[in-house]
């Protein structure tokens, strides 16, 4: 989902495991323009359910100064947002079954 500003939400996701570890995503990025959010851990003896919780979606205000820089996968831009900044508050919350 984008604003009216083309910009794309800045999501708070935690990941909650079936032995009720909860895990906060530690880095994003995007694969073909899809946004893509990483989770550190080794899960692998982790069965049953599994929850994602999304508490909320930050959207930055009007992008009003951008500067390119070095990334780990090439150039980024960033930027500084002037004004308003939009909240959607949830929580959406997914469940599924890992067997």
């Amino acid at each position: 989902m984008q604003d009216i500003y083309d910009s794309r939400a800045n999501p708070v996701i935690t990941l909650t495991t079936p032995s009720g570890q909860s895990v906060p995503y530690i880095a994003g990025g995007f694969l073909s323009d899809l946004p893509v959010y990483y989770f550190m851990g080794d899960f692998t003896g982790e069965h049953g359910e599994w929850t994602v919780t999304i508490s909320e979606l930050n959207y930055p205000g009007e992008m009003t100064e951008t500067t390119e820089v070095p990334g780990s996968g090439g150039n980024v831009i960033e930027g500084r947002s002037a004004g308003p900044s939009e909240h959607l508050s949830g929580p959406w919350v997914f469940h599924f079954k890992v067997p």
